[in-house]
């Protein structure tokens, strides 16, 4: 139950500190997606269902917080995570190979899954121009952070120790 709650409020503050903060210190194409971090992270890391859990509640999070379709995100979060789940089982969690390759792919593989999903579900047949022109910065970007983000999402999911012991 702590690691829901501990993913609820990463995603929530995630969501806040991308849209807030990072939205002003970036220029467009090249903001961190934090959110997408993590529900990589916890592909790497953790149980199928905690994951999922996870990545619903990004996409949820995104959906409700940017005013487009909630169901978009969270499509796209969820496929994201059943895609990167099985690839991510060929690396350490530590390794720096899966830090720098793994954001950097799967960012344009997020971008692909959103225009499929924008095209098939939007009345609109031109697909959004952010996201084709923002996918390699994003993913630049992205890959940088990691290597930041992913050993700080290590920090914050480990238990706190007893002082003593009975």
């Amino acid at each position: 139950m702590r690691i829901y709650v501990l993913y609820g409020v990463l995603a929530w503050a995630a969501v806040i500190l991308q849209s807030s903060v990072l939205s002003v210190l970036f220029p467009s194409p090249y903001i961190p997606d934090l959110v997408f971090l993590l529900v990589l992270y916890s592909a790497i890391t953790q149980s199928l269902w905690t994951g999922v859990f996870c990545a619903f509640l990004c996409g949820y999070f995104i959906g409700v917080f940017s005013g487009s379709p909630v169901s978009l995100w969270i499509l796209v979060y969820i496929v994201s995570f059943f895609l990167a789940r099985p690839v991510s089982k060929w690396f350490s969690p530590d390794s720096r190979v899966l830090h720098a390759g793994y954001p950097f792919v799967f960012t344009f593989v997020k971008s692909l899954l959103l225009l499929i999903a924008i095209r098939v579900f939007s009345r609109e047949m031109a697909p959004f121009p952010w996201v084709i022109q923002g996918a390699l910065g994003e993913a630049i970007v992205n890959s940088a952070i990691a290597f930041f983000i992913f050993p700080a999402l290590k920090y914050s999911e480990r238990t706190p120790r007893a002082s003593f012991e009975w």
